[in-house]
């Protein structure tokens, strides 16, 4: 039985535009169209009705006359992305219609570029890239790009991101109305992606001003594994720090369960997650970054403004802070 796949190979185009031709598509040029349906024909392929049905369902034009012109760009699988969720919403609000793609499933960037373009997507919400994702490289010229979240990727797009130094800034003020005096950053670092991590930038920032370098006693970088954290501690503790500032709750959780950690260390939490609300830091902030970053691409789509941006946008928020029970009055 000739498979779609078979009628790809033989057209020497992607498998997902032999579906679009075949389904009549308007965004596939109709020479291309046709040259794919006589091949088709030829070779005796039959379609799956119930699988045609489906896949029209999935692509045809809502009732309300929102278009799917934006797709969030994923770097891995997963159930719950926040950033993702708030950013359809944020859309949807705005009359776009967002689907999500996962670039792993595709035979190769270029053929996920032509996807997208056919399917007459022009705008792209990228997920953030960590040293354990291959980064895309897309035909660019054909879209409006944003990038949302932490890290920062070798190619120059807009950014939504959080502004850290001043997080750094307004962590150490807040510690230092609490009555702490002795602090030790313990911050994120260890790939190619945190090379210049904003995080090291901003505590290196911090000691320069004067009423912090009073209290900053040391800055150390780590990466995410245990036993690297756990060996931070012994040059931790020679600091002899009354409250340490952490990236995130990951490192903050191993640093609190080390054998001997004293009680009355202070702990902040900068970058916020769901799954630990008890330390002191930012609340979590992801779906932030998915509205702004909607709403960025909102504005670069009407002007038109498609390929990667001679000036890149940085936009930048804090999240809320709150004490939680990591921190008390000394």
């Amino acid at each position: 039985m000739v498979s779609q796949k078979d009628v790809a190979r033989a057209a020497g185009v992607d498998r997902s535009l032999v579906s679009l031709a075949l389904r009549g598509h308007p965004n596939v040029a109709k020479a291309t169209a046709e040259r794919i349906r006589e091949i088709a024909e030829r070779m005796g392929y039959r379609p799956n009705a119930a699988l045609g049905e489906a896949a029209r369902s999935r692509w045809r034009q809502p009732a309300d006359g929102i278009r799917e012109i934006v797709a969030f760009v994923l770097t891995r699988a997963q159930d719950d992305h926040p950033i993702q969720k708030a950013a359809q919403a944020r859309l949807a609000e705005l009359g776009y219609g967002m689907t999500v793609i996962e670039p792993w499933t595709y035979t190769s960037d270029a053929a996920l570029s032509r996807t997208l373009y056919n399917r007459g997507i022009r705008g792209l919400l990228l997920e953030q890239v960590t040293e354990f994702d291959r980064e895309r490289n897309l035909d660019w010229q054909h879209f409006s790009v944003v990038q949302c979240g932490l890290l920062k990727r070798t190619i120059r797009t807009h950014q939504v991101t959080l502004d850290f130094p001043e997080m750094v800034n307004s962590a150490l003020r807040r510690v230092s109305e609490l009555g702490y005096r002795r602090a030790v950053l313990v911050l994120a670092n260890g790939n190619k992606y945190y090379s210049d991590h904003l995080l090291l930038q901003a505590a290196a920032g911090a000691k320069e001003i004067p009423s912090f370098a009073k209290i900053v006693k040391g800055v150390i970088g780590v990466d995410y594994t245990i036993d690297n954290i756990a060996k931070a501690v012994k040059k931790i503790r020679a600091f002899r720090p009354d409250v340490i500032i952490a990236s995130g709750p990951y490192i903050a959780g191993i640093l609190e369960s080390s054998p001997g950690w004293p009680d009355d260390v202070g702990i902040v939490a900068l970058v916020g997650s769901t799954l630990s609300q008890r330390f002191a830091g930012y609340a979590p902030h992801n779906h932030l970054i998915g509205k702004l970053a909607a709403e960025l691409l909102d504005s670069r789509l009407r002007a038109h403004a498609y390929g990667l941006p001679d000036i890149p946008y940085l936009l930048t928020f804090v999240p809320e802070w709150r004490d939680g029970e990591t921190l008390r009055t000394r």
